[in-house]
């Protein structure tokens, strides 16, 4: 008789928060369940919970580029540096406050978090930045009047698009560029929910509330 149980999947629970992602190669869903993260394997019909659990819900996922890192944030702005290969948390991180978003750069060497009306930009552990067991803070934006709200990154990685809740958009860059400097974008008259670059482009989509 075997006695070594291992938690496998969660059934009965539904999605409340938090948003869905997409694996890179378009066979999964991510999703969080409550305090729980889900994976729908939609190819072969079939899903699993990974063995994470924290003590309030998730409201915050992003995976890196490459499909093997997860970092999943939770209400009370907890966040979880989840290993989808070996299916464990590999670090935790506090912010002390709830989170807005968070997004992986297109080459996955760093992740932006927006948090009340900051947007911090740090080096992401894994091959990309060199790092494996830290998060590494590399800059700080404070010009937002209120809270940030959404966030992408230009395919280069090297410009960022910053929604906020006093309906501006706000770009800037990380890397020198020439003739480049921090914009305002205006125009929308509600909260800005998205923003999105075009590919190999720094034309932006805005979604306003």
């Amino acid at each position: 008789m075997k006695f070594s149980f291992k938690f496998s999947n969660l059934l009965g629970s539904v999605y409340k928060k938090g948003n869905l992602l997409f694996t890179p190669d378009g066979n999964s869903v991510v999703s969080p369940v409550g305090n729980k993260i889900t994976i729908h394997d939609l190819k072969n019909n079939k899903s699993s919970t990974l063995p994470v659990e924290s003590s309030y819900n998730f409201t915050c996922l992003d995976l890196s580029p490459n499909g093997y890192n997860l970092i999943a944030i939770n209400e009370q702005g907890d966040a979880y540096l989840i290993s989808l290969l070996s299916r464990s948390v590999v670090h935790r991180y506090k912010f002390n406050h709830a989170v807005t978003c968070v997004k992986f750069s297109s080459d996955g060497s760093r992740f932006a978090v927006c948090k009340q009306n900051n947007v911090f930009i740090f080096k992401a552990p894994g091959q990309f930045g060199g790092k494996f067991n830290q998060f590494v803070m590399e800059r700080v934006y404070h010009n937002a009047f209120d809270d940030t709200t959404c966030v992408d990154w230009a395919s280069d990685s090297r410009v960022l698009a910053v929604g906020c809740k006093d309906t501006s958009t706000r770009l800037y860059c990380l890397d020198r560029m020439a003739n480049f400097r921090p914009i305002t974008l205006g125009s929308q008259n509600d909260v800005i929910v998205a923003v999105f670059f075009e590919n190999n482009s720094l034309d932006v989509t805005t979604v306003a509330r």
